[in-house]
């Protein structure tokens, strides 16, 4: 479609082609240790959007100068040891989704090599994995579906049929299998009580 010039595909090529988030001369910084509450924004939040986004114009184009780039900043991002458990932790850790995405795209690709994919699929597992495998049991909305968000793309990038059962199982109400640990399935936890969140909140919208 772009190619033969049909809209709206070739206009949003072009949108994407200028964006800052797909130049193939971004600085692919060094990144590793511990994300601090309050920084997955500045650091996987930016990095994700660029490998990914630098990783798609590789698929489009065939320019392996994307494919250079986005394996740079997949390789600068699979130094992380630790991120924090503060606040929204489901939902900050569960912005990996874009930089997994960013892989998923870049699977395939001769110039990443298979022992740096390895050691980003570690960290994945060992690093954000835990802080996104229950979802956000006390937030749905952007909290827990971005936590499932992330959770979904690990699962699918390691081909880990366990992790993707866990997520789908949680989504759908399903029980946990029996080789996995026990959670509460279906969604958000719920008091017995209304709580008093605001007026925009289920349990206020029903009384």
């Amino acid at each position: 479609m772009v190619a033969a010039g049909r809209e709206p595909w070739k206009r949003g090529f072009e949108a994407l082609r200028f964006s800052p988030y797909a130049n193939p001369n971004a600085w692919a910084r060094p990144r590793g240790g511990e994300i601090d509450a309050g920084r997955f924004n500045a650091t996987i939040g930016i990095d994700g959007r660029r490998a990914h986004d630098i990783a798609l114009m590789w698929k489009l184009t065939g320019d392996t100068a994307y494919a250079d780039k986005a394996r740079d900043f997949l390789v600068q991002n699979s130094n992380w040891t630790g991120t924090s458990w503060a606040g929204t932790g489901p939902l900050d850790n569960g912005k990996i989704y874009l930089l997994v995405e960013a892989a998923e795209l870049m699977r395939d690709y001769p110039g990443w090599r298979a022992e740096d994919q390895a050691r980003f699929g570690k960290m994945l597992r060992d690093v954000f994995w835990p802080h996104i495998c229950g979802g956000d049991v006390m937030r749905w909305g952007n909290q827990g579906l971005t936590a499932w968000h992330g959770a979904l793309a690990i699962a699918i990038f390691l081909d880990d049929a366990k992790m993707y059962d866990r997520v789908w199982n949680n989504l759908v109400g399903l029980p946990h299998r029996e080789d996995d640990a026990p959670y509460c399935s279906g969604g958000v936890w719920k008091p017995d009580w209304p709580a008093n969140y605001g007026p925009f909140f289920i349990e206020q919208i029903g009384r």
